[in-house]
């Protein structure tokens, strides 16, 4: 089965705030420069996402308002494997559901059969269209919605490790 695992920077990979969120269940934190910004994450989300999507089972693909600069800035920082990835294209937020569901499109046009989402974005929760689509979803749809202030936790990494289920 194949899981298009969509993914949002900031909010999500890097907390918006000035410093490492407390209580984020991480235990170390790096920072560094990205696309003219400061960025946090914690080292162990980048090594558990490196697992994940380097699974033969897991397509990743970056759907956030940085664009390119996800994979040519951000990956080299955090050292998130994510420079080859696919960049979906989108104008600002609300662009997000259209953009993915054009890449689903297009993954059945090219025979590319996608099973399962992961969605990972700390807007889900604002995009009412977003929420209505999954729930009607003819694929499940695993949507994961971070505190902006503290991006992805271990909660939301185990849950998708749980969606995936074990390697093939």
């Amino acid at each position: 089965m194949i899981t298009r695992l969509y993914l949002d920077v900031d909010g999500t990979v890097s907390p918006i705030g000035n410093e490492p969120p407390a209580n984020s269940g991480w235990d170390k934190w790096a920072s560094g420069r990205a696309f003219g910004f400061t960025v946090f994450w914690a080292e162990q989300l980048i090594v558990e996402l490196n697992e994940i999507t380097a699974r033969p089972d897991v397509q990743p693909v970056w759907l956030t308002s940085w664009q390119d600069a996800a994979a040519t800035s951000l990956s080299p920082v955090t050292g998130l494997n994510g420079e080859g990835w696919p960049v979906l294209p989108i104008s600002h937020a609300q662009n997000k559901l259209a953009a993915l569901r054009e890449d689903l499109a297009e993954q059945e046009r090219v025979s590319n059969r996608v099973d399962r989402i992961v969605w990972m974005d700390d807007h889900l929760g604002r995009m009412r269209a977003a929420r209505e689509w999954s729930a009607q979803s003819s694929i499940p749809v695993l949507r994961l919605m971070p505190r902006t202030l503290v991006g992805l936790t271990p909660k939301h990494i185990t849950q998708v490790q749980e969606f995936l289920g074990t390697p093939p």
